[in-house]
């Protein structure tokens, strides 16, 4: 009986880890980036993310740029711009927009209300998104975020659309987003290879306000855990090469 028991253990044992194993392997299967393109030139851009793109000052967060960078130009907007002038010689007009509330809202939100962001002619969008999606809303999320990406193809039918994968590990999340890409010819750029303390800060770290005084993350209060689990200065500077190297 008790030789009968413990087969039966080693066999659900040997199921969860085949399960696993199985998984690891399809997460290891997605690609870093994908449809990577050499863009000639960039003439205008629309970054539409989240909290890692930009978030407005709060009691716990001192300065309207990206969760954790230490300072405006250090988030990965800010580089990235600079990478993309570097590179072409010219100034290069961007808005980088938080649309959070689609991201919690996928299956209400009326994506007309994101029209007003849209010059119509920029020829590259960065869609930086999906940490904020509810796991309720994972069964929906490939057909609202299909809808999404079509939606910002009629607004700037001339641009060319990167879609970046989550910073935090979510492989369901991550292969929604790289369906979506691969299907809508999207660039691909996969982010969650980032998701350790290395890229992260630290509840000491220090980050400017708008005035340029100091505050530590953690004067932040019950908040500051949030804030640390988004990328730090080295984090949001290889967020910027990442997509870089993808288009350019």
């Amino acid at each position: 009986m008790m030789k009968r028991i413990s087969l039966i253990i080693c066999q659900v044992v040997f199921c969860f880890t085949a399960l696993f194993n199985q998984s690891c392997s399809k997460d290891e299967l997605l690609p870093e980036k994908e449809n990577t393109v050499k863009l000639r030139d960039v003439s205008k851009y629309l970054i539409l993310g989240n909290s890692i793109t930009v978030v407005q000052k709060s009691s716990y967060w001192w300065g309207e740029w990206g969760m954790a960078a230490t300072k405006a130009s250090s988030d990965y907007v800010h580089v990235f711009n600079s990478l993309l002038e570097n590179k072409f010689s010219h100034k290069i007009p961007y808005k980088a927009i938080n649309i959070a509330e689609w991201e919690k809202n996928t299956n209400t939100f009326d994506n007309s209300k994101l029209n007003s962001y849209f010059d119509h002619d920029e020829n590259l969008v960065i869609l930086r998104i999906g940490e904020n999606v509810p796991f309720p809303d994972l069964n929906t999320y490939e057909k609202n975020l299909t809808t999404l990406v079509k939606h910002i193809k009629k607004q700037a039918p001339n641009a060319h659309i990167v879609l970046t994968g989550n910073f935090w590990k979510s492989s369901k999340r991550d292969l929604i987003q790289y369906n979506v890409a691969k299907s809508e010819g999207c660039t691909w750029v996969a982010l969650s290879q980032l998701d350790f303390p290395e890229y992260k800060p630290t509840l000491d770290t220090q980050v400017y306000d708008d005035e340029g005084s100091l505050h530590k993350i953690s004067e932040g209060g019950d908040q500051a855990i949030e804030v640390i689990n988004h990328p730090g200065d080295k984090g949001m500077k290889r967020i910027a090469e990442l997509i870089f190297d993808a288009i350019i």
